[in-house]
C-alpha cells in the first residue's frame, strides 16, 4: 500500500499530534519527551504520551468523513508541573485551521475532557481532544 494523501486515515492522526506537541514553543519549554501510546513510570519526568481512543467514519456527498478521540497523558513531578504541562498541551492541539503532517490532515482538535490523577511518581493531567481529519 502506497503511504500518500489517499491512503492516510484517522488511523494516521498520531503523526500529526506529535508535530504539533514537538514543534510547539510552549511545549518544548517543558519537555520534549513525547511517546505514541503509554509508557511505564520508569521514564524522566515531565513527558508526554498520547493515544487515538475512538474513531468513527460517516458516509457523505463528498466521501467519508473521520473523527475521532485523541487521548493526550501529561506526566509531571508535581501537581503545578502537571497542569503547566496541560495548558501547553491544551492551547497546542486546539486547532480551527487545518494543520498537515506526514500525508494526514487534521481538519480540527478541541478539547472535549480532562481529568487528573497521581501514581506512584507522577501527577498526571488526563486530556481527550474530539479530532477530525481529511485530505487536503
Amino acid at each position: 500500500m502506497a503511504d500518500d494523501k489517499n491512503t492516510r486515515t484517522i488511523l494516521s492522526v498520531g503523526a500529526v499530534i506529535k508535530d504539533l506537541l514537538a514543534n510547539d514553543e510552549a511545549v518544548k519549554a517543558i519537555t520534549t519527551r513525547i511517546f505514541p501510546l503509554k509508557v511505564s513510570t520508569n521514564e524522566k519526568l515531565p513527558y508526554i504520551a498520547y493515544a487515538r481512543t475512538a474513531c468513527v467514519s460517516t458516509a457523505t456527498t463528498n466521501g467519508v468523513a473521520m473523527s475521532g478521540t485523541v487521548e493526550v497523558d501529561c506526566y509531571a513531578a508535581t501537581y503545578e508541573d502537571s497542569v503547566r504541562l496541560g495548558e501547553a498541551v491544551a492551547h497546542a492541539l486546539t486547532i480551527m485551521q487545518p494543520r498537515t503532517a506526514n500525508g494526514v490532515t487534521m481538519r480540527r482538535s478541541i478539547i472535549t475532557d480532562a481529568s487528573e490523577t497521581w501514581t506512584e511518581d507522577a501527577y498526571i493531567q488526563q486530556l481527550k481532544f474530539d479530532v477530525a481529519v481529511g485530505w487536503m
